[in-house]
């Protein structure tokens, strides 16, 4: 258990109304994570796909957050003018498709706002994995779509080091989960503790 009744019980109404207000909002957020922690998902490339998932539903549905680069009229504005200077019909058609989705927010922007918001609890969860952000995206990508120019950019993480994302985004979204319905304290601070004191060991023999 993250977080027994003693460690909310000053503030258990308002947690428990914020938990029911969010439950429905948040609860794609809460089948991902549960799927990995329940050992449905057995490989370690499809327990960190489901996580990198859950981080970006966790963006998308929390209110801490904006789906949208911009404004939906400004957005609008700027592709009608993108639009407009298309050499032909059929360029203009290719591009409004390509453009469809251009006002959300890539994942490596969502990465970084979490992160960001959540910046000492972050920093002390990812201080042993360098480029933590980037690496999440890269092998996001890579573990969805295996491109080869994806991997040859040097952030895709495997074996031993996917693992340690793997634990970080576990812990990550466990702290996001609970400072969302308002718990802080104690709770996250045994979530810190407990990836402090994990200890790594690859046991794949290396070739000389």
């Amino acid at each position: 258990m993250i977080a027994g009744y003693a460690d909310i019980a000053p503030n258990f109404q308002e947690v428990l109304k914020t938990w029911f207000d969010c439950h429905a909002r948040l609860k794609p957020v809460l089948d991902l994570y549960f799927a990995v922690l329940s050992n449905w998902v057995l490989t370690d490339q499809s327990r960190f796909l489901f996580l990198a998932q859950a981080l970006e539903v966790y963006h998308a549905r929390s209110n801490l957050f904006s789906s949208n680069e911009t404004t939906e009229e400004k957005h609008q504005h700027r592709l009608e003018a993108i639009l407009a200077n298309a050499p032909s019909p059929k360029y203009r058609k290719w591009l409004e498709y390509r453009l469809k989705f251009s006002n959300q927010k890539s994942l490596g922007r969502r990465i970084e706002e979490i992160l960001k918001h959540h910046h000492i609890e972050s920093c002390q969860l990812t201080a042993k994995i360098p480029d933590f952000g980037e690496k999440v995206l890269a092998s996001r990508n890579y573990y969805t779509h295996y491109s080869k120019k994806t991997f040859e950019g040097g952030f895709v993480a495997s074996g031993l080091e996917l693992r340690r994302l793997v634990y970080a985004l576990i812990y990550l979204l466990q702290i996001c989960m609970l400072k969302e319905i308002g718990i802080a304290g104690k709770p996250v601070e045994r979530i810190l503790e407990r990836n402090s004191e994990n200890k790594w060991a690859d046991l794949m023999e290396k070739e000389d």
